[in-house]
């Protein structure tokens, strides 16, 4: 594991520190938002309250037939121009349209609306309506002064001004306080009202505005926040320092000396006897959490030390039982027969067999031997069971079967032999799968007998190979005085004998799928024209790809039997 390095940017103090001035920041956050409440809203909505005070004046004054009057007149003046001649709102040409418009009645009436702008102390107050196409707010009736003020569809929009969206608008319309604000350098802090214009049938036909002066609002909050902001910041100051120093004594120190002793224990080597304990050495009374840390370290300790103890002792008794399995898998591998040259020139046949075990020791096993001149025994088996207690079974199991295969005696009378032997003496209930075949080799004749195994690949004479699906006997070691029967067959010449335990078979990969008889017999045709040896070697790395990750779940153990052609 990679050592680590301890990053004071992350440390304990600085994480308190932080939170606090976090904390802090939060409640002048809060404060100011209190304050947006409490004094911004009301003042606003006092705003608008006057506003829509000296809108009804202003109605009054001009009266609502000649608003609606105007406001056709102007959207009739705008909407009949071309654009590419109101697209300049200054043109000649667009002036030279609208001057017929304006009569005496609206110079009068816009200069009243003016005055009334300067009497009371507005920034500005106008008709306008909103063009939704080009969104450009157009003024039908602009109460600045004369020399200033826009004609009768005159308009702004963001690319020669900046105005607010409709949507602002309609806010703005339909809010007892809300305004938008904004900054001018001649006139400061500027809000404007919207109030809708609507005609007779209650349709909203344009928007009554009025742009007031708010810099005595801006400036009463600045007054509040230049004293509000200095006490925050000293109360921030104070309240870091004093819960720093409490912090420091009563957290950051003592997990300090906890996180130097643990580092100092994680350094020491376990496997050596050490003189004094390590987190009992120190001495942390605070009273909470982190002193019942120190007391939990001091028992893990305890336990760590305890532990250790324990696992030498298992390691050591894991060694020697992992000793005494090498022994026992070195003994078994001995067992079986690697004499794979057993066959003359003459013979014409070539042999070869594996055993591969799920674990140290496996309860399968192959078996071949010479009878007599002119006969040759083949044996393939699977022990119930795994580990020490089948591969007892099994070289048990071996030695009866060999050492009753004699001349003249047939496969089903071995198998018959060995049953009553191994029920005789079965205390475990184990039992074994058993193909056991005694070979001609002259004429390459094989009789043979099946006691619950696995059946076995025969090459056809046309030289497939395929499963052969002989008769079957019950398992070896259950009941006594079973029989069993024996059958022929030949291996063609250039033919080959397969025959295999059921871990070959039911091998798995990684999405649980057997590999099976199916696979088998694929694979063996694949590979029909190899060796023995390389045929097996062959389906050993078949099993190994298919598997994947896989752990081997069982024993695997095949034999091949070639008869040259």
């Amino acid at each position: 594991m990679a050592e680590y390095v301890f990053n004071k940017k992350g440390s304990l103090q600085r994480v308190v520190n932080g939170t606090i001035l976090f904390s802090m920041l939060m409640i002048l956050i809060i404060s100011i938002i209190i304050v947006h409440i409490v004094v911004i809203i009301p003042t606003m909505g006092f705003y608008k309250r006057e506003i829509r005070h000296e809108e009804e004046i202003v109605l009054q004054l001009l009266g609502e037939d000649y608003i609606s009057q105007v406001f056709s007149m102007t959207k009739e003046i705008y909407f009949s121009t071309p654009e590419e001649i109101r697209a300049d709102e200054f043109s000649e040409a667009y002036i030279n349209r609208i001057t017929p418009y304006i009569d005496q009645g609206y110079v009068q009436r816009r200069n009243l609306v003016s005055t009334f702008r300067e009497k009371a102390e507005f920034e500005n107050i106008a008709y306008v309506f909103y063009d939704d196409e080009m969104k450009r707010i157009v003024y039908v009736m602009d109460g600045k002064d004369a020399e200033a003020a826009y004609l009768p569809g005159q308009w702004v929009s963001d690319e020669n001004g900046d105005i607010e969206s409709k949507a602002v608008m309609e806010k703005a319309m339909n809010s007892n306080w809300f305004m938008p604000i904004a900054y001018g350098k001649a006139v400061g802090w500027v809000g404007t009202s919207y109030d809708g214009i609507f005609d007779k049938d209650g349709n909203l036909i344009g928007y009554f505005t009025v742009s007031v002066s708010i810099n005595s609002l801006f400036d009463q909050l600045a007054f509040f926040l230049s004293i509000h902001i200095p006490i925050m910041l000293f109360f921030i100051i104070w309240s870091m320092t004093s819960t720093v120093r409490k912090i420091k004594k009563r957290v950051v120190n003592p997990i300090v000396d906890l996180t130097k002793t643990a580092r100092k224990y994680r350094a020491t080597d376990k496997q050596e006897e050490k003189s004094e304990p390590f987190f009992a050495g120190l001495s942390i009374h605070t009273g909470d959490e982190i002193e019942e840390l120190w007391h939990t370290m001091v028992g893990m300790e305890e336990k760590v030390d305890d532990s250790i103890t324990k696992i030498k002792e298992v390691t050591a008794a894991k060694e020697k039982i992992a000793a005494e399995l090498g022994l026992a898998h070195n003994i078994q591998k001995g067992v079986l027969p690697t004499n794979f040259d057993s066959f003359s020139e003459k013979d014409n046949f070539e042999l070869y067999a594996s055993m591969k075990p799920a674990r140290d020791v496996g309860g399968d096993f192959y078996d071949f031997f010479r009878i007599d001149e002119r006969h040759f025994g083949l044996v393939i088996a699977d022990v119930s069971d795994k580990g020490v207690p089948a591969a007892l079974f099994m070289m048990t199991s071996k030695a009866i079967i060999r050492s009753n295969s004699i001349p003249g005696r047939k496969p089903s009378e071995i198998l018959q032999i060995t049953n009553n032997s191994l029920c005789s003496d079965n205390p475990n209930a184990m039992f074994l799968t058993v193909w056991l075949g005694i070979m001609d080799i002259k004429t390459g004749d094989i009789i043979a007998a099946n006691a619950g195994h696995e059946y076995p690949f025969l090459s056809d004479s046309e030289g497939n190979i395929k499963l052969f699906e002989e008769p079957h006997g019950v398992v070896l070691g259950c009941i006594e005085n079973m029989e069993y029967e024996d059958y022929v067959f030949t291996i063609p010449f250039g033919g080959m004998l397969f025959v295999y335990t059921d871990g070959v078979a039911e091998a798995q990969n990684e999405k649980e799928e057997l590999f099976g008889t199916d696979r088998i017999e694929q694979s063996l045709n694949k590979y029909k024209d190899l060796s023995p040896q390389m045929l097996i070697e062959s389906m050993e790395r078949e099993l190994e790809d298919y598997k994947g990750k896989m752990d081997q779940f069982d024993d695997i153990t095949m034999l091949a039997l070639k008869r040259k052609g």
